[in-house]
């Protein structure tokens, strides 16, 4: 504030200098040092005291109502999104006032990356685009503060692929989804509502059919796809206690694999059995009659191409 510039007429042979009281203007005690750049002590209202002086003898004091148009508190950032995966979809922006209460007070303008939004006056608006916006807060003395808002973009992802280790002794299964999309994602394994996990591998897997979720951490939706973790028996025991009484080939039992194939044979390479993996399995015999205790091999053909081989055990 430029207190030089305060309605006092001066004439040339005249000098002013201003006090914070009456009795400093008096006295001619603390003056204020830079009128020209001057800070109000009491926020938007406060009197000042100017002492004008004309020769060595006449002085005179006028006292200065400092007045400050208020400016709303407000909350001068913020990010959120949309999803453009909902045409629908609607971000609620507004203009970030502190004290709800004064939000008639002042007037409202609307800018996207710069360029002002047609007949957006309001406290608030709603948005489908992302990008930059920015609140122009005004009062009634024009003076204007500015809150921004970045919007960004969000979407359901794409699962591109599920890539599967599988058919590996031990822990070493695995699935690892291959997503796209402008999403931040998260992921899961049977479970549509979570927990999440931010890596899209999983470990340690067991033989079986997986239910693979994506979730966009913008609450812009799930996608899921079935994989299966493939997984050869290492024996079966074909003696009809109804317990591992067949053989065959665990989580392929997909619509993807339904034309798999699985080739068994013995010691020596003779063909015995060709099972698929919605049959119920081999039950450990050729030509209706029961092979003895022995190793027996497969080999595993899959509709991607994929083949696989090894070898199980019956036993009696």
């Amino acid at each position: 504030m430029d207190l030089t510039k305060s309605n006092i007429p001066i004439t040339g042979s005249q000098n002013i200098a201003y006090f914070s009281t009456e009795n400093d203007a008096l006295l001619e005690q603390n003056s204020i040092l830079n009128p020209t750049a001057y800070q109000n002590e009491i926020p938007y209202d406060q009197f000042i005291f100017a002492r004008i002086e004309e020769g060595n003898d006449c002085y005179g004091i006028s006292k200065i109502k400092l007045h400050i148009n208020k400016l709303p508190n407000i909350e001068t950032s913020a990010v959120t999104n949309i999803c453009e995966n909902l045409p629908f979809y609607k971000a609620h922006l507004d203009a970030g006032i502190i004290e709800l209460s004064t939000i008639n007070n002042f007037i409202y303008s609307w800018f996207k990356d710069g360029v002002k939004v047609p007949d957006a006056t309001s406290y608030s608006l709603d948005v489908n685009e992302s990008g930059t916006y920015t609140a122009n807060i005004t009062n009634s003395n024009n003076c204007t503060k500015t809150r921004t808002i970045e919007v960004s973009g969000s979407n359901t992802a794409n699962i591109e692929s599920i890539d599967v280790v599988d058919l590996i002794d031990g822990s070493s299964n695995k699935i690892t989804i291959i997503v796209s999309g402008e999403g931040d994602y998260e992921y899961s394994l049977n479970a549509p509502y979570g927990p999440f996990q931010d890596s899209n591998t999983f470990d340690n897997l067991s033989a079986g059919i997986y239910e693979v979720y994506v979730n966009d951490k913008k609450n812009c939706g799930v996608v899921h796809k079935t994989a299966a973790v493939v997984g050869a028996p290492k024996f079966f025991t074909p003696n009809d206690d109804g317990y591992n009484d067949y053989w065959n080939i665990v989580g392929l039992n997909t619509t993807e694999n339904r034309n798999a194939t699985i080739y068994i044979f013995d010691r020596y390479g003779k063909l015995i059995k060709q099972i698929h993996p919605f049959d119920l399995g081999w039950d450990g015999t050729f030509a209706n009659n029961p092979l003895p205790s022995d190793d027996y091999w497969y080999t595993l053909k899959l509709a991607d191409n994929r083949e696989a081989k090894g070898h199980f055990s019956l036993k009696r």
